[in-house]
């Protein structure tokens, strides 16, 4: 969701959409400096939360972080650092259920190399909030330099440490996807979740992010797609959803939105419908929001004719 002054940091569009989770950016995404709250939008963002949305709302932190840079980037790593901490504090103060965020890159040098960057920056990030607001780490699409693009990397900075229960995991589709699990087959998902099972357990998964993929199984490229625009496609979608030990997970649409403005009543009805809560085809539900962002785009240009 959009979080702006004027929505209430993201609740009124959660409202709109009669959705019962989300994920905002609680600061700006592309900048170092977190944003500060004055005590009467705490104190609104809060009151309009509990009465709006029983499920959880996470925050996504900004992409810059880089906690695999402590050797060839000092000074983005020590940014990153303090970026992950501020992170942390506004999720505490806005009372949000995490804070999802990638881990950055080794470099080209394996994880291994890094991991020791990776563990300090996640525990000086941790002591520095002063909170204990899940960290949730998200996996990565990418080549090999990226951290996390492997479930099993993050079992790896886990068990360093020492299973730390406020670490969590968020799946996202379409970096899964463009990494090289093929989720628009059974196969795909078998190996994602076997590899999940035998590394981590699934006790660890906190949200899944639902995204198609512009990109083919193993592009390398972050692109999501609208539900069933991509290369995933309906059935493969389905089948993450229906998934026994994934089903029951907080899902949050990433997608683009068929008017280009970002998630919106059709991705949420596909959603549904391939979940097996709606009984309309998905395929009629995509055409009917590709009308509605038509006449949306036609009512749009009218009006600024007119003035």
């Amino acid at each position: 969701m959009s979080a702006t002054k004027d929505n209430h940091y993201g609740i009124d569009e959660v409202q709109r959409l009669g959705i019962n989770c989300a994920q905002i950016f609680g600061t700006n995404k592309i900048q170092w400096k977190p944003r500060e709250y004055h005590p009467l939008q705490v104190q609104t963002f809060r009151a309009v939360r509990e009465s709006a949305i029983p499920g959880p709302i996470y925050s996504h932190g900004i992409y810059l972080i880089n906690l695999g840079a402590r050797d060839e980037n000092p000074e983005i790593y020590e940014k990153s650092v303090h970026a992950l901490a501020a992170g942390l504090k506004i999720c505490a103060l806005l009372r949000l259920d995490g804070l999802i965020f990638h881990l950055g890159s080794n470099y080209g040098l394996g994880l291994k190399a890094v991991l020791e960057s990776v563990v300090v920056g996640l525990t000086r990030a941790r002591e520095l909030s002063e909170c204990d607001v899940p960290l949730i780490l998200e996996n990565s699409a990418g080549s090999e330099r990226v951290i996390g693009g492997r479930f099993s990397d993050f079992a790896t900075i886990i068990n360093e440490l020492n299973g730390d229960s406020r670490i969590s995991i968020c799946i996202d589709t379409a970096h899964a996807f463009a990494f090289g699990y093929d989720l628009a087959n059974t196969q795909g998902l078998e190996q994602l979740t076997s590899e999940i099972e035998s590394t981590l357990g699934f006790d660890r998964i906190a949200t899944l992010h639902l995204n198609d993929s512009k990109i083919e199984c193993g592009g390398a490229l972050d692109r999501h797609a609208n539900l069933g625009e991509g290369h995933i496609g309906y059935s493969g979608l389905a089948g993450i959803l229906n998934h026994p030990h994934l089903k029951s997970l907080p899902t949050v649409l990433e997608t683009p939105g068929f008017d280009g403005r970002g998630p919106d009543r059709g991705n949420i009805e596909i959603m549904r419908a391939l979940a097996g809560c709606l009984d309309d085809d998905p395929k009629i539900l995509a055409r009917r929001a590709k009308q509605r962002a038509r006449y949306r785009k036609r009512r749009s240009k009218s009006k600024k004719q007119r003035s």
